[in-house]
């Protein structure tokens, strides 16, 4: 992967609220980088597929040589997609493995709004 923010360990997603991942992966500045749609959810792949094609498919920015960065991807980020990717983020839950609980089999994730806003910095 390229173009990473890191993230430090600290605690877990409270009430849709950032405090902090429990161990430190490499990510992109994208939310969706990494990461497998599924059904409802936002499965980590720690890969370079893009969520938002709901298979598995890369990033049309890092296939370009470019790093990944929500901000700047024109394939998703632009008027057309806003609302349709405003619900999936209401409705979804990701699975970050940063956040994941230690010595868990399952858990139930986190609010993909939640991750967007961890990634990004900023509310969708």
């Amino acid at each position: 992967m390229t173009s990473t923010s890191l993230v430090s360990p600290g605690s877990s997603f409270k009430n849709g609220e950032v405090m902090g991942p429990r161990k430190v992966v490499e990510r992109t500045k994208c939310p969706f980088c990494g990461f497998m749609g599924l059904p409802g959810a936002l499965m980590d792949q720690s890969g370079n597929a893009c969520a938002l094609t709901f298979e598995h498919s890369p990033c049309s920015m890092e296939m370009a040589d470019q790093p990944p960065c929500w901000d700047q991807c024109k394939r998703w980020n632009n008027p057309n997609n806003q609302e349709s990717i405003k619900k999936l983020l209401e409705t979804f839950n990701a699975f970050p493995k940063e956040f994941e609980p230690n010595r868990s089999s399952s858990w139930e994730g986190i609010n993909a709004m939640a991750w967007f806003r961890y990634v990004t910095g900023r509310d969708f």
